[in-house]
């Protein structure tokens, strides 16, 4: 109960992403939505940090990948001209924790598809 509990708070922690990397026009704006992107990296870290054996923060991070922070990255990085002009090293920050959360999600997705293809070579 606590895991699912814990699941949808991080998930409407992260519900506001695609709303703030379409109307930054501030440092103060941009500087919380990089934040909010370092802290879904620290979750991904989290997840990798403990060979995916973490499930709940595995499964916490997918979802928060898949259904909030791709479409936050692709606006983000549409703007990323707007941002830079605002601040260059807040800008740089986003772009670094960019990078990071996609790596993340491209390791999950690699160790979740090789599980799988492992349970099928065993049947």
């Amino acid at each position: 109960m606590f895991r699912i509990l814990k699941l949808v708070i991080i998930v409407f922690y992260f519900a506001s992403f695609y709303s703030f990397a379409e109307n930054i026009d501030d440092k103060a704006q941009l500087e919380k939505m990089v934040v909010k992107y370092e802290s879904a990296v620290g979750l991904s870290k989290e997840c990798i940090s403990s060979k995916m054996k973490n499930i709940s923060s595995c499964k916490a991070f997918q979802k928060i990948y898949l259904f909030e922070l791709k479409d936050s990255f692709a606006a983000f990085t549409t703007n990323l001209g707007s941002y830079i002009e605002l601040d260059v090293d807040i800008t740089l920050r986003g772009v670094a924790a960019i990078t990071s959360a996609s790596e993340a999600a491209l390791d999950i997705y690699a160790h979740n598809k090789n599980i799988k293809t492992n349970n099928s070579q065993e049947q």
